[in-house]
């Protein structure tokens, strides 16, 4: 009792000193303070895993080897999850064991440009908490599978990498996780972070980690050699490359993700990359099962919350409004002529890896789009841009900066193109009545139009082409064409819109599985006021830990097991 109130009255003591050190004093000190409470924090997630590893009892029935790649230990969200499930997986009988960093990577791919805390922050915070949670014997340090040795190896070999501009590694081209993790750093795009300050600095980190991540791997495969990889991220410099050398060894590697449409719920994938919402194939097998009826009803409520803005992904950004001034605006603008929205994802979002198709990347595709549409003066064209550019993610370059630099022009002395910036308060599906086709690269509202009867044209690979509902373009030609006559690919839409429908049903309810001890209001978040009972017997993370060892075929069946 005394003790828990001791905690209670130091973590108040903690924050309050923590606020007057923001308020009246320099950073360094307010850093200080931050990594102290950070410390704290990490001893007191030590006790509750502990007790967690140390409730569960396992016969060791099972052969399955499993490797959780969790890497940054200082992140409560991933650290419980994969916690709790590795436990779970335990309880179940497998071995498994996850893999924390202890300041052997450069960096996690968790700061960024410009960010109050700093790589070396992060660092610091890894190495406390690896140090706690080294007692446990669930969890298994980088530094285990390279020595020092390794890593003054690894300085030369990224030099030379740099040097000669080939990156292959052990049969792998290093060079897309290189790229991913240096423009997700400076917020940027292809092409434009070498104008940034310490550019060539952590081009090097990013390298470096690479090729640890590589040499991670080939320890691991020889010391636990496992069955099965589990990763939060396919991508960046942190895990691609590991996830990459499984993948090419013919190992099962299974990746999820947080932050879907609900705070509470994690994505899964088998086969491929979860950033790119991969299914494993399940909608095609499962869409005749799909009562439509239920789908529809539930549709409707997913998406008259959305069409609102008050889903919980899009609550993330700031409120949105039907900006009557912007309307008017576009109203104008038309005036009798066909108009066309294009709408982008941030150029440094996760969910675009691997997603192009008929375009070399995304900026290619809105240079292009934007130059058709130039010389067409009787259609028109809206770029929306997308609201996270300044709210949520914040950019260091903008879309608006990245086209007039190649077009050489203000684009908002186009006359038929009208820009509507990020930080403008306008709820985008407030332009659905004013346009005959929506422009998307990989986006969700593509399926938001499609549901309100809008013409669609995907320039990318995204998560619902090729499902039977949506017209997909073989190259430049056909895309472009097709801008001519959008009725066509509505009357496909319409008449596939029961494809569309259960489509939405899986995307939206379907993909993301709830967990009782993950927080409704927080993402990616654990109730830690959970008892280790409560939170082995949630029956979802049960049906996780079991597809995971093949006894149901795909993840999003949990529906139905639930009902």
């Amino acid at each position: 009792m005394f003790a828990a109130r001791g905690a209670f009255l130091l973590a108040i003591y903690m924050n309050t000193i923590k606020y007057f050190v923001k308020r009246y004093m320099p950073n360094k000190v307010h850093i200080i303070a931050s990594n102290l409470k950070s410390t704290l924090n990490y001893y007191k997630y030590f006790k509750i895993l502990k007790n967690l590893y140390y409730s569960v009892s396992s016969n060791d029935i099972g052969n399955e080897r499993i490797v959780f790649n969790l890497v940054r230990s200082h992140a409560e969200g991933p650290l419980f999850f994969e916690s709790f499930l590795a436990t779970k997986l335990h309880e179940l009988g497998a071995k498994t064991n996850i893999l924390i960093d202890d300041g052997v990577l450069r960096h996690h791919d968790s700061v960024q440009y410009q960010d109050f805390i700093k790589i070396n922050d992060v660092v610091f915070r890894t190495k406390i908490a690896s140090n706690f949670l080294k007692r446990i014997p669930l969890y298994k340090k980088y530094s285990e599978f390279i020595d020092r040795n390794g890593l003054k190896e690894v300085s030369l070999i990224a030099d030379s990498f740099i040097k000669k501009n080939k990156y292959f590694y052990k049969n792998i081209n290093l060079k897309p996780y290189i790229d991913s993790s240096v423009i997700r750093y400076f917020k940027s795009a292809i092409g434009f972070p070498e104008k940034e300050c310490g550019y060539n600095k952590i081009f090097k980190i990013c390298t470096e980690n690479a090729v640890i991540s590589i040499l991670v791997a080939l320890k691991v495969e020889e010391l636990l050699n496992p069955d099965i990889i589990i990763t939060s991220h396919g991508i960046y410099s942190t895990w691609g490359p590991f996830y990459k050398y499984f993948k090419q060894k013919g190992r099962k590697v299974i990746t999820y993700g947080f932050s879907g449409c609900i705070n509470n719920g994690v994505i899964f994938s088998k086969k491929g990359l979860v950033t790119n919402k991969h299914d494993d194939g399940f909608f095609n097998s499962y869409k005749d099962k799909i009562d439509i009826r239920v789908a529809k009803e539930n549709i409707k409520n997913v998406f008259n919350k959305r069409f609102k803005g008050e889903s919980d992904d899009l609550i993330r950004y700031n409120n949105f409004t039907n900006n009557n001034n912007i309307l008017r605006k576009v109203k104008d603008v038309i005036e009798g002529r066909k108009a066309f929205a294009l709408f982008p994802n941030v150029f440094w979002d996760a969910s675009l890896t691997n997603t192009n198709s008929i375009f070399n990347s995304p900026e290619e595709w809105i240079i292009e789009t934007i130059k058709y549409f130039m010389k067409r003066k009787d259609k028109i064209l809206i770029i929306r841009v997308h609201p996270s550019e300044t709210i949520f993610t914040r950019t260091c370059i903008g879309i608006k900066e990245i086209i007039e630099s190649k077009i050489k022009k203000d684009i908002s002395n186009i006359n038929n193109i009208q820009f509507i910036p990020s930080n403008n308060s306008l709820i985008s599906y407030s332009l659905f009545p004013y346009i005959k086709g929506a422009i998307v690269y990989n986006g969700t509202i593509g399926l938001e139009a499609m549901y309100k009867n809008i013409p669609v044209f995907i320039a990318g690979k995204a998560p619902y082409s090729n499902k039977g509902f949506s017209i997909d373009f073989k190259n430049k030609e056909e895309y472009f064409q097709a801008f001519n006559k959008p009725e066509k690919i509505l009357k496909y839409q319409e008449y596939n819109k029961e494809n569309l429908i259960k489509f939405l049903f899986y995307y939206f309810t379907l993909n993301e599985i709830p967990l009782s001890f993950l927080n409704e209001k927080k993402p990616a978040y654990p109730k830690l006021n959970y008892i280790p009972s409560m939170i082995l017997n949630d029956k979802n993370l049960k049906y996780i830990a079991e597809t995971i060892l093949d006894k149901h075929d795909f993840f999003q069946e949990w529906h139905w097991n639930e009902s």
